[in-house]
C-alpha cells in the first residue's frame, strides 16, 4: 500500500503469511485448471508437502498435511503464501485457491510479517549509526543481531549496519530494521531478487537503491484480538488494518531513546528520538480470549515453554536420563504444528538447531544460546 505520512512516501506491506487450515478428508487433490502441483516429502510434523504453482510457473503457495501423530487433527494442515503474492494480491483468487486445491478453509494465523518500506532522511541516517554504536538503543529490546557493509556517506566511506534485529528468543514479536535495497540488490535490475518489490517502489519512492524497511514479525498472531477480534484471512492484505497495526505496534514497541543513563528501574526519562513518524487511528491490541477448541493448545503451548525453558537448565544438562524424559515429551508436543511454530519463534527461527546444540552439551551442564 502507498502512502503519505507527513509529507514523504511510505510503502507498507504484508510480507510473511503462514497459517492452519481445515481441509475435506478423502477429497482428491486437484490443481485448478491452468495451475500444476508437485508432490514431496513433508516434515518432521507433516508426513506430505504439496507446492502449487500458477500458470506461468510460480510458486503461489504450499501445504502440508497428513500429520505422523495423533495429537494433531488429520484435518488441519498448514498453508504458507508465498512471497510475491502477497503484494499487491488477489485475496479472493487466493482464497478460491484454496478452496478448490485443497478444499481448505482458513482456521488461524501462525506467523504475520508486517512492513514499512522507506527512504531515510540524514537525521534517520545519524539514528541507525548511533543504534548501532551504543549512542542510542530501542526501548525494552535488549537482545538482537547486528550486520555490516560498507557504503558512501556524504562522499566518505564508512561502516553502515545494514541489517539491525531486535526480540528475545521467547518473545512473540521480532523487530527488524534493514537496508532492503542492499538485500534484493535493487541497483541492478538483472540480478534484483525480488523485481516485483522493486516495481513497486519505482515512481513512487524517491531514490530505489536507499530504501529501508522496518519490519514487526508476529508469531502465534491468534493470541491477540484487533479490534476485539481474531484476526481474518483477508484481513492480514487489508491495507487499513496493515496501517493501522504498523502505527499502533510502532508507537508501543519500538521506541528510540538517547542513552543518557536516566533509566530508574521501569521508568525511563531518557530523551526519546523521531524516527519514521507514522501515526494514524490506532486500533485495540490485546491478548485474545481463549475459545472452546484452542483450550487444549493454549496449555501444551505453556507445557512446551515449561519443558523448554527446564532444557536449559544446568542441573538437567548435567543428568543426561532426566534430561531425555524431558526432551521425548517436549518433542511429542512439538509434533502439533502450532506448537512446533511457537518453539520455532523462541529459538528464533530453528527450534530443531536449537534442540540439537543441546543434545551437544548433555552432561556438561552448559548450554549454548542461539
Amino acid at each position: 500500500m502507498f502512502l503519505q505520512m507527513y509529507g514523504r512516501p511510505l510503502v507498507v506491506n504484508c510480507d510473511w503469511l503462514s497459517f492452519a487450515v481445515k481441509i475435506d478428508l478423502g477429497s482428491e487433490v486437484v490443481a485448478p485448471a491452468g495451475y500444476r502441483y508437485e508432490k514431496f516429502n513433508g516434515t518432521n510434523v507433516y508426513k506430505f508437502r504439496y507446492i502449487l504453482y500458477s500458470p506461468s510457473g510460480e510458486k503461489v503457495m504450499t501445504f502440508c498435511c497428513c500429520p505422523y501423530s495423533s495429537v494433531i487433527p488429520d484435518d488441519i494442515a498448514t498453508c504458507q503464501i508465498a512471497n510475491p503474492f502477497l503484494y499487491s494480491p488477489d485475496v479472493n483468487r487466493l482464497e478460491s485457491l484454496l478452496d478448490s486445491f485443497f478444499h481448505a478453509r482458513y482456521h488461524g494465523v501462525s506467523r504475520w510479517d508486517v512492513c514499512c518500506d522507506f527512504v531515510p532522511t540524514d537525521s534517520e541516517y545519524k539514528t541507525i549509526r548511533k543504534l548501532t554504536s551504543g549512542g542510542q538503543y530501542v526501548s525494552g529490546k535488549s537482545e538482537g543481531s547486528m550486520f555490516w557493509h560498507s557504503e558512501r556517506y556524504k562522499g566518505l566511506d564508512v561502516r553502515m549496519a545494514h541489517c539491525l534485529s531486535w526480540g528475545s528468543a521467547s518473545s512473540a514479536l521480532k523487530v527488524k530494521l534493514y537496508n532492503k535495497s542492499l538485500e534484493i540488490d535493487a541497483t541492478r535490475r538483472e540480478l534484483c531478487s525480488k523485481p516485483y518489490i522493486l516495481d513497486e517502489w519505482e515512481g513512487f519512492l524517491p531514490c530505489v537503491d536507499k530504501v529501508w524497511r522496518l519490519e514487526f514479525s508476529w508469531s502465534d498472531v491468534n493470541q491477540l484480538a484487533i479490534d476485539g477480534r481474531r484476526l481474518g484471512f483477508s484481513d492480514c492484505f487489508d491495507s487499513e488494518i496493515l496501517c493501522r497495526f504498523f502505527s499502533e505496534v510502532k508507537a508501543k514497541r519500538f521506541i528510540i531513546r538517547m542513552n543518557q543513563g536516566r533509566r530508574q528501574g521501569h521508568k525511563n526519562l531518557d530523551e526519546i528520538v523521531p524516527f519514521l513518524p507514522f501515526r494514524i487511528d490506532g486500533i485495540e491490541i490485546r491478548k485474545a480470549m481463549p475459545i472452546s477448541d484452542r483450550e487444549p493448545l493454549d496449555e501444551m503451548r505453556k507445557l512446551a515453554r515449561h519443558l523448554w525453558m527446564h532444557l536449559q537448565d544446568v542441573s538437567v544438562l548435567t543428568d543426561s536420563q532426566r534430561y531425555s524424559s524431558l526432551r521425548g515429551v517436549l518433542l511429542s508436543l512439538a509434533e502439533n504444528p502450532t506448537v512446533f511454530a511457537y518453539l520455532d519463534a523462541m529459538c528464533d527461527g530453528s527450534f530443531m538447531r536449537w534442540m540439537s546444540d543441546c543434545d551437544a552439551n548433555v552432561g556438561s551442564g552448559v548450554f549454548v544460546r542461539m
